[in-house]
């Protein structure tokens, strides 16, 4: 059962720990989102997937808004290979609709990816649809 366990303006996070399952969903608020919030909502991200030992990651990107600057992907690849979630098996991603937010994104989880350690392996796949990124999780509905 998903519980949630961070809210803010621009993010709700929700966990389900007997799946090792963290879901992210951006809110139409990221349209006002400031690059230095953004990063601290991605620091409250890794740390909560770390915290629950976390497997499969939602992040629902289907509002998010805001652009993100070349800089700040590459700090977000940056934290996510220092702070790694060492669980973390599958990263699915429910892209936005806006083309620049989606360029963005994907922009994000490639950097992210170059990043990652040799060792470390981690599928990440974009969707569109929301039962087809569950289904590949292998979560079903969480």
């Amino acid at each position: 059962m998903l519980e949630k366990v961070y809210q803010s303006e621009f993010a709700m996070i929700k966990i389900d720990d007997s799946k090792f399952f963290t879901s992210i969903v951006w809110t139409e608020g990221t349209t006002h989102l400031e690059d230095y919030v953004y990063r601290k909502e991605v620091l409250n991200f890794i740390e909560i997937m770390k915290k629950h030992q976390t497997r499969y990651v939602l992040d629902d990107a289907r509002l998010f808004n805001m652009p993100i600057v070349p800089e700040t992907q590459e700090w977000v690849a940056k934290m996510y290979s220092e702070k790694g979630v060492e669980s973390l098996e599958k990263y699915a991603m429910l892209m936005p609709q806006d083309y620049i937010s989606k360029l963005s994104a994907s922009q994000n989880i490639t950097e992210a990816a170059t990043q990652r350690a040799e060792d470390v392996m981690v599928l990440v796949r974009q969707f569109n649809a929301m039962d087809t990124a569950m289904s590949w999780l292998g979560i079903g509905n969480a």
